[in-house]
């Protein structure tokens, strides 16, 4: 699933998953308050450029593995499956 659109900007079609997922966030959490002022073009600090939003990624990303990694710590069995598809480029289908 991508995260970023060709659009970097709010209330956009096409801004990707990232943007409108702080949008439909943005409807009920007040501390996304500012996105309002974005959306009624009273501030243009908008603190969700394609750097931003990576940092942001990344930081959900290494949140998440370090819950799990925790989790796989404190059980007494865990098992792993991982499922993959061959790239079709890589030779395996010729």
């Amino acid at each position: 699933m991508t995260f970023r659109g060709t659009s970097e900007r709010l209330y956009e079609l096409n801004n990707g998953n990232f943007l409108k997922v702080v949008e439909a966030i943005g409807q009920f959490d007040v501390v996304l308050e500012h996105l309002k002022r974005i959306n009624n073009q009273e501030t243009q600090n908008k603190y969700l450029s394609k750097n931003i939003q990576n940092e942001i990624i990344s930081l959900i990303s290494n949140s998440v593995k370090n819950k799990i990694i925790c989790m796989i710590k404190n059980a007494k069995h865990f098992s792993i499956i991982v499922d993959t598809t061959p790239d079709k480029c890589s030779g395996l289908n010729s």
